[in-house]
């Protein structure tokens, strides 16, 4: 992940060592953004806008591993955070992530 912008973020501790937390990573709470550079190929091979917009399908969440969203209000569930509602603008080549209840943030 390349930025994250966030308000209050939440601290979570991660493992314990003798000496404290193994890791502590700030989880963020209200609105946020994630900036994620995912290699989709290149115009001068090519490609197209509507082939990054297919690629942006298959990653508009961390940890979605792959899985395709296909339309407005498919729900992909983040590891350890919980359930995400997708909103897909396929005109603007848009996908927004919206939380949705028993999500942590």
């Amino acid at each position: 992940m390349d930025a994250v912008s966030q308000t209050n973020p939440q601290m979570w501790q991660i493992g314990q060592t003798e000496a404290g937390p193994f890791l502590v990573v700030p989880v963020p709470t209200g609105s946020h953004y994630y900036s994620k550079k995912t290699w989709v190929g290149s115009v001068l091979v090519g490609d197209t806008p509507e082939a990054a917009f297919e690629a942006l399908r298959h990653n508009a969440t961390p940890f979605q591993f792959g899985a395709r969203i296909n339309e407005t209000g498919d729900v992909i569930t983040i590891p350890g955070l919980g359930p995400v509602r997708e909103t897909v603008f396929a005109d603007q080549m848009t996908i927004v992530n919206s939380t949705i209840d028993r999500n942590l943030l």
